[in-house]
């Protein structure tokens, strides 16, 4: 077991190290696979229900405005989303490829662009083995093809601006510049708001952390308007009162299925996000007081898979956030975390899928995954724990534990594949084995009533508000499109 100072050292040191032409080969190709596969899911397949929420989302909000945030209770998203997604829509219309096709593009490219920048992070290590196998991880991580390919959300994408807020910390440009790529992520989704406190305590001076907090809040004033200003005070109840479903994941699975006293689970449900943000703000105020201070692309991994291992709510689009950090708690952790999320994920998609050939994923129809998948569902949150417990070990004593093992690296590969068979790819082969047998495919048909039932609401929300021609409109798009 051998000490390196690499995992705490400061990001501007002068250590420099080269990648060899054998490993940029290796991760190219494992990138360029993995895009096909993304591409080839987009272009062939509707993704889950969160699709045709977002093009229920469009057809509101041509139509309400900032209104949208009161008739539709699940918009949830920050203003600059109805621009995007507008814009997507227009594409979809231009080019005549589906909307499905142009939502889930740009996760596809931000994962590439989330990789590029993981490269520029962790050129002065690229000496070690556990971070060349860690990136050629990243690049095929299956977690990633199935989010960012078939289901469709925007998570990626505000992954990709974190990542360059972290890039550019660590590099030295101005926190303007940070503060801003920051503040773009939060256009997008609320969620990196668990950061903030690592991104303010990792700068010394007040001025700095002043400097990244006007400009990110410019940039989300600006990327707002005008909706935010029409209705301020039902965009930040809803962006902000946003939670996602208890009782799916991790400890709130375990309290609401397993734990027999009431106010526990009550209380967990209640005041869980609180006191796990309490946590963070601490784990983040000593991490940056330590005085073998870690980098912040180091802090920023300990945030997020402390979050995902105690949240309260959950929902599988989150294990993308998770993907590009977990070079920060070596290779085999980064392994376990690729196999059962992937794992994890090919069988949730493909219950709600009802079985292949894959096109629609509707959890609003086929309902929850458990007790169904359980057992994977716990899989993949113990391989969450494995890369917090990893990637902290490394911020307390600077030691990366894989060091020793890569020089035995042929006991290592056999102890690793009979772990991987014996806990993940049987029970997963046995698990879609038992489903084939029952289950009958979503096809294009399924979405048909799905899209009747949005004109329709839609129709009558406003001949109530007394918008008659409106009203006659929504009925005219509703025959052209859902007859």
């Amino acid at each position: 077991m051998t000490a390196r100072s690499s995992t705490i050292a400061e990001p501007n040191s002068a250590k420099s190290a080269t990648m060899p032409d054998s490993w940029k080969v290796a991760i190219f190709l494992a990138a360029a696979i993995a895009f096909v596969l993304k591409i080839l899911l987009a272009m062939n397949t509707y993704g889950s229900n969160d699709v045709y929420r977002w093009e229920l989302f469009i057809l509101w909000g041509r139509y309400l405005g900032a209104d949208v945030y009161r008739a539709v209770w699940d918009f949830n998203h920050p203003p600059f989303m109805i621009h995007a997604t507008r814009v997507l829509d227009w594409l979809a219309g231009k080019s005549g490829i589906f909307f499905p096709f142009w939502f889930r593009l740009p996760a596809i490219l931000a994962d590439i662009g989330n990789l590029v920048i993981l490269w520029r992070i962790l050129e002065p290590r690229f000496d070690e083995p556990t971070i060349r196998w860690s990136i050629l991880f990243v690049a095929l991580s299956p977690a990633l093809i199935l989010i960012s390919g078939f289901h469709g959300n925007t998570d990626s994408v505000v992954i990709f601006f974190v990542l360059l807020s972290i890039l550019l910390t660590q590099k030295g440009a101005s926190d303007w510049a940070a503060g801003a790529a920051f503040g773009l992520g939060l256009c997008i989704k609320i969620f990196p708001v668990i950061v903030i406190p690592v991104m303010l305590f990792y700068r010394r001076d007040y001025r700095q952390r002043l400097a990244f907090l006007d400009a990110m809040g410019i940039v989300m004033l600006l990327a707002s308007a005008p909706f935010f200003y029409q209705a301020p005070a039902d965009t930040i109840r809803k962006v902000f009162g946003y939670r996602s479903y208890y009782g799916h994941w991790g400890l709130s699975y375990f309290i609401d299925s397993k734990q027999p006293i009431a106010w526990l689970n009550s209380d967990f449900k209640a005041y869980g996000a609180w006191l796990l943000l309490a946590l963070i703000t601490a784990v983040s105020y000593w991490m940056n007081r330590s005085s073998r201070r870690p980098p912040l692309f180091s802090q920023a991994a300990i945030v997020f898979f402390l979050f995902l291992a105690g949240a309260s709510g959950f929902g599988v689009q989150y294990l993308a956030w998770l993907v590009p950090f977990t070079v920060a708690s070596g290779a085999l952790p980064a392994a376990a975390f690729l196999a059962t999320s992937g794992a994890f994920l090919l069988l949730v998609y493909n219950y709600w899928s009802q079985g292949v050939p894959w096109y629609l994923a509707d959890s609003n129809r086929i309902g929850d995954y458990q007790p169904h998948l359980d057992y994977f569902q716990i899989l993949c949150w113990l391989s969450v724990l494995l890369l917090l417990w990893a990637a902290w070990r490394q911020v307390r004593t600077g030691v990366v534990w894989e060091e020793s093992l890569f020089r035995h690296s042929v006991a290592t590969t056999a102890v690793a594949g009979c772990l991987l068979a014996g806990f993940v790819i049987l029970p997963m082969d046995r698990q879609l084995h038992r489903d084939v047998s029952v289950f009958v495919p979503l096809g294009k048909d399924a979405l048909r009533p799905i899209k009747a039932a949005r004109y329709n609401d839609l129709y009558w929300l406003l001949k109530g508000m007394g918008r008659e021609s409106d009203a006659r409109d929504v009925a005219e798009e509703a025959k052209a499109s859902a007859p």
